[in-house]
């Protein structure tokens, strides 16, 4: 399921694109829509892919500076401009979109444009790590994280931006998540490109951690080890 904001002040135009893009994708979007920018902008952080008219019509609102905001917000957030206009051709870069679409819409081009964010937002996806705490739900990039340890239900996370706890568990983490991670230990799983060394049955950390290595699993680590090494010579 993709969060997909329409935005636009043409009423006509956002119903053609809603009508498109249901009969196109079905179930596979869940499609937003909001009266103000304010209540566009206060849900920046659950908008996978922004259809933003750039022109509204009102001298205090411009799309690019909406879709910026929502952005600073949310980066990963995939926007696509659309516009009668190509006065904006040099402006738009500030917000990094994924395409432009010229009005009057095409049905095609619309497509193309949802398809293309689509594909980013399934990257952008596996990049990161998810994970909930009490009420709130918490992003981290994959490649921040140095490693879980777990203690029963409790996992711990180490990342470059601190330390965090969650209830999971470690094999559900190690079967979903991205990238080249190590299970070197029942309660560890690391991510190798901070391992500093492996010494008899301990890994070093880039951190200054040291992790001990079960002996069942210490020839896997070995191995795994010198494929990622092999891989980035």
């Amino acid at each position: 399921m993709y969060n997909v904001a329409i935005y636009d002040d043409s009423k006509e135009i956002q119903a053609n694109v809603i009508e498109i893009l249901k009969e196109r994708y079905k179930d596979e979007l869940n499609l937003i829509t909001a009266a103000k920018a304010p209540d566009l902008i206060s849900s920046a952080s659950v908008i996978d892919i922004l259809l933003m008219d750039i022109n509204l019509g009102k001298k205090k609102q411009n799309g690019i500076e909406i879709a910026e905001r929502i952005k600073d917000n949310n980066k990963d957030c995939q926007v696509i401009f659309i516009s009668g206009y190509n006065d904006y051709a040099q402006d738009i870069f500030e917000a990094n979109p994924v395409f432009f679409i010229r009005k009057p819409i095409e049905e095609e081009i619309l497509i193309k444009a949802v398809d293309l964010a689509i594909e980013n937002v399934n990257k952008s996806r596996t990049e990161r790590f998810c994970y909930q705490r009490e009420s709130r739900v918490y992003i981290v990039p994959i490649q921040d994280i140095i490693y879980f340890e777990s203690s029963r239900r409790i996992i711990k996370i180490v990342s470059n931006s601190g330390t965090d706890v969650f209830y999971s568990r470690l094999n559900d983490i190690e079967s979903t998540i991205s990238g080249d991670f190590i299970r070197i230990h029942q309660s560890y799983l690391v991510n190798p490109r901070y391992i500093a060394s492996l010494n008899g049955n301990e890994i070093y950390l880039t951190n200054g951690v040291k992790l001990p290595v079960s002996k069942p699993r210490l020839a896997n680590v070995k191995e795994e080890l010198l494929r990622i090494f092999a891989e980035k010579m």
